[in-house]
């Protein structure tokens, strides 16, 4: 017979693999889209693109243009793509039953590393494309509320990374 926690621990485990392994796909099948849909933007192939509630006017941009839009939104992704990496790492540690460990709360932390990050990423995504094309029809969303998160996450994984540490000690005297 099971006890209570080892129940609650299997569900943890279950939900957690099951989430590693979409994550992992995510991973997986990003970047050879963002390569076609590059090749696409590079090319000129579509007439607007919309990134972060701006409109870029791509078919009449420039070569130079279109590169500079594919490089910021590229950046944009790449921190998107650590934070799925992290939760990939951290769904990988809690489907192995590592739930309060050190190693979750780093992973937790980069989570909110990543967020902070998102606010200079979001505003050079945001201006940069704006002064090299003709008439982008802009609207400013900075990431602040992705920052704000980021402090309270790193917050969070402070605590967590404390209460690893007690639970050690714990184990460590018994």
């Amino acid at each position: 017979m099971q006890t209570e926690m080892e129940i609650k621990l299997k569900k943890i485990k279950t939900a957690s693999s099951i989430l590693w392994q979409c994550s992992g796909l995510a991973l997986a099948l990003l970047p050879p889209i963002v390569i076609v849909f590059d090749a696409i933007v590079l090319a000129g192939g579509y007439t607007d693109f919309d990134f972060l509630d701006t409109t870029y006017p791509v078919a009449a941009a420039s070569f130079r243009s279109r590169l500079a839009l594919i490089i910021v939104s590229n950046l944009w992704l790449a921190v998107k793509l650590k934070r799925m990496y992290h939760l990939f790492k951290l769904f990988g540690n809690y489907s192995c039953g590592e739930v309060f460990t050190r190693g979750s709360a780093r992973q937790i932390r980069q989570i909110g590393v990543t967020g902070l990050l998102l606010l200079p990423v979001s505003i050079l995504c945001q201006f940069v494309p704006a002064g090299l094309m003709a008439r982008p029809t802009h609207a400013l969303g900075y990431g602040i509320d992705d920052a704000l998160a980021g402090v309270v996450v790193i917050a969070i994984s402070w605590i967590m990374e404390l209460a690893a540490e007690l639970q050690e000690e714990t184990e460590l005297t018994v």
